[in-house]
């Protein structure tokens, strides 16, 4: 496990080879980091969190744990979070060294041959650089034979330069209409959500409003999400790289992130559950709803509701604006 560092005059970013973790992002101007990170490097060997990581083969929870590959076998997946395969199991790219390449100081590749895995045998490339105030991530993925590829990094954000406070009172935008509902078992229910319904205005953020607002409600869904959010925010425009797809501010707007994907949706998740005392950011004590991450992904579970879930090809490009 190496840490590397590619900056410009705006954006200072600190990434591991291990699972190509995003370790800092700090905006230059102020310090401010935008990232919660361990105060402890060889924490991230076991990162219970995910901080920072790449994940996949397939993000999120899959549920059947298995898959029908391009041969029509049926393939099982390992369990990791009770009867569910969460963020790619044992196997997952998330404890996976990769090959770094350095191409400037604003431009690194990251390259891994997935070859010790439960799913087909895959190249995966992942391109960090900085464009202005801009940190672009890009994901390729390639195989000889149709396979499962939905991948995402699972950084949490928070904004405040006080690290000893939560995201709770961050302001938030998301550009989505519907929400992807889910069972007692966090596996979706086949329901789409409508945010402009009474029973889903808790998780309505297409307008501007603290994170505060849909925290510790009494809905049953709210309960199922352990009282934060942990839900599919699903775009419309969902391959529009152009359109921003959320917007995060800190309370008193100094610091700002605007997102912009290609993906189809976005699991929202506020972590709502502390199961490990750490220590983040200057031995700060991890608590709940500490940060907020952004997994821009394909549809969770989309292996048992797409026909077409197998490829030979996989792109993924997602863009984090520093303000």
């Amino acid at each position: 496990m190496k840490i590397f560092t590619l900056e410009n005059e705006y954006i200072k970013v600190n990434f591991l080879s291990l699972g190509a973790t995003i370790v800092d992002l700090i905006k230059k101007s102020n310090q401010v980091n935008y990232v919660l990170r361990y105060d402890n490097i060889d924490q991230y060997t076991k990162n219970s969190y995910y901080f920072g990581v790449l994940i996949g083969r397939n993000a999120g929870r899959t549920f059947p744990a298995r898959y029908r590959n391009y041969l029509n076998e049926k393939i099982e997946l390992d369990l990791n979070e009770g009867n569910k395969h969460l963020h790619g199991g044992k196997y997952g790219l998330h404890m996976k060294e990769f090959e770094v390449v350095k191409k400037s100081n604003t431009e690194y590749s990251l390259f891994l041959e997935d070859n010790q895995t439960l799913y087909e045998k895959a190249s995966i490339e992942i391109n960090y650089c900085l464009e202005g105030n801009r940190f672009i991530y890009k994901i390729k993925g390639t195989s000889q034979v149709p396979t499962i590829f939905n991948l995402t990094n699972h950084t949490y954000f928070n904004l405040n330069q006080d690290k000893t406070k939560g995201i709770e009172e961050h302001i938030m935008r998301i550009d989505s209409d519907k929400i992807q509902l889910i069972d007692d078992n966090y596996i979706p229910n086949g329901k789409i959500g409508d945010l402009g319904n009474v029973e889903n205005k808790e998780w309505n953020f297409k307008n501007n409003k603290q994170i505060y607002d849909c925290l510790a409600q009494n809905s049953s869904l709210s309960k199922i999400c352990s009282g934060g959010i942990d839900l599919a925010y699903l775009f419309k425009e969902g391959l529009n790289f152009e359109k921003e797809k959320i917007h995060l501010q800190s309370l008193d707007r100094t610091n700002q992130l605007k997102i912009y994907s290609n993906q189809s949706s976005c699991v929202v998740y506020t972590l709502n559950k502390i199961n490990e005392a750490v220590k983040i950011n200057a031995g700060k004590k991890i608590k709940k709803h500490h940060g907020i991450t952004f997994e821009m992904q394909k549809e969770p579970n989309f292996i048992h509701s797409s026909s077409e879930c197998l490829e030979n090809e996989y792109k993924s490009i997602t863009v984090y604006e520093i303000m």
